[in-house]
């Protein structure tokens, strides 16, 4: 008990380092990123493991939740409402582009081709592993590894592509993020947590996708777009929710296993530098047809997480609300139709081979 306390201390002190530095050198994220960074290098340099209870991350996960649903009101469901199009657009083309990456990655490193295919499925990781875990057919810890370095990629390249290269030019078409309540009452802090932490726990019986984030998220915004007012989470509370996620994902990088598959490490960062070109290229796509700010159609369209991409648009001050809608559709498409089609492909593919090899088997007894 003691060890794991002081594993979690260093664990903190090294992550708030890296936040300290990241803003010193006024990089983007820098409460997410710095601390990232830090971790995955401290283990890798000294080799200690460093412990991160599973319980921050989900607190931290709801604080994202919280703020990403407070950002809602009500036009912000007609905007969204006419953009399911371009949602249902933008994901089918993704998914389709990421599956002809996993394809290639996996002819080049010689692995099955769904490894390669769920390796490269940008949507809810922990969601993704779940549902895979304890396939046959599939190497869980091979696709781990490759989403950890997509996810890693996307969360470092994107940020910083958005807050230096794209244009801040707004448009008549895009709501600006509406701002929260500022201030709230103990009680109003305290209720609206409830709310959040509720729709945490609802969300996990009824199987909701990432239900720690979109949980909290779905549950505020309805309170947000019916009229209450929702106030806003303090800003020492939202860089603490990205120091926990930070940390967290620090831990997830295994340089044992970078020292061990050089090639699939170096041809998913190709891979993943190509899959962030693509949305750049969706993006664009999207300002021509909505009129959308190239910002906020980017991080609608990019290749990373809600909480990661969320916190970006704030940063940026990128349409949240929006952002937010289009990367819950695709977590949802992805949970609800893609991976679903690939489990039943998986287990035809597997009813056809056995019943090739019993064939064979009969044809050799007959003769």
């Amino acid at each position: 008990m003691r060890n794991n306390l002081v594993r979690i201390c260093e664990s903190v002190s090294v992550g708030m380092a890296g936040g300290f530095l990241f803003s010193l050198l006024q990089l983007p994220l820098p409460w997410m990123l710095g601390p990232l960074t830090s971790v995955a290098l401290w283990r890798a340099t000294t080799g200690r493991e460093l412990e991160w209870p599973p319980l921050f991350r989900k607190m931290a996960m709801i604080v994202f939740g919280y703020t990403l649903g407070a950002s809602f009101r009500g036009d912000t469901v007609r905007l969204i409402v006419a953009h399911l199009p371009y949602m249902l657009t933008a994901t089918v083309l993704l998914v389709v582009f990421s599956i002809g990456l996993g394809l290639a990655v996996s002819r080049l490193v010689k692995m099955g081709r769904q490894t390669g295919i769920f390796g490269f499925i940008p949507g809810g990781f922990a969601h993704l592993m779940a549902l895979i875990e304890g396939s046959e057919k599939l190497n869980v810890t091979t696709i781990a590894f490759m989403q950890t370095i997509r996810a890693v990629t996307v969360i470092f390249l994107v940020p910083f592509v958005t807050t230096h290269f794209l244009s801040a030019s707004s448009s008549p078409l895009a709501m600006p993020a509406p701002q929260p309540e500022p201030h709230g009452s103990l009680f109003a802090y305290g209720l609206f947590l409830l709310v959040a932490v509720g729709g945490a726990l609802v969300g996990k019986p009824i199987r909701l996708p990432a239900h720690f984030l979109i949980g909290p998220m779905i549950a505020i915004a309805i309170c947000a777009a019916s009229g209450f007012a929702v106030p806003r989470i303090p800003a020492a509370g939202v860089t603490l929710a990205q120091l926990c996620l930070g940390i967290y994902l620090g831990r997830q990088i295994d340089g044992m296993q970078i020292k061990r598959a050089p090639k699939l490490f170096a041809c998913m960062i190709a891979s993943s530098l190509l899959l962030v070109g693509f949305a750049l290229g969706q993006a664009y796509w999207l300002t021509i047809q909505t009129s959308l700010p190239m910002k906020t159609a980017f991080l609608s369209t990019a290749p990373g997480g809600i909480a990661e991409m969320g916190a970006t648009a704030m940063t940026v001050k990128a349409d949240l609300p929006l952002v937010s809608a289009y990367h819950t559709f695709r977590l949802f498409f992805i949970m609800l139709v893609v991976v679903p089609l690939f489990q039943w492909w998986g287990k035809r593919s597997v009813k056809q081979t056995t019943s090739a090899r019993v064939s064979c088997d009969e044809r050799d007894r007959i003769t």
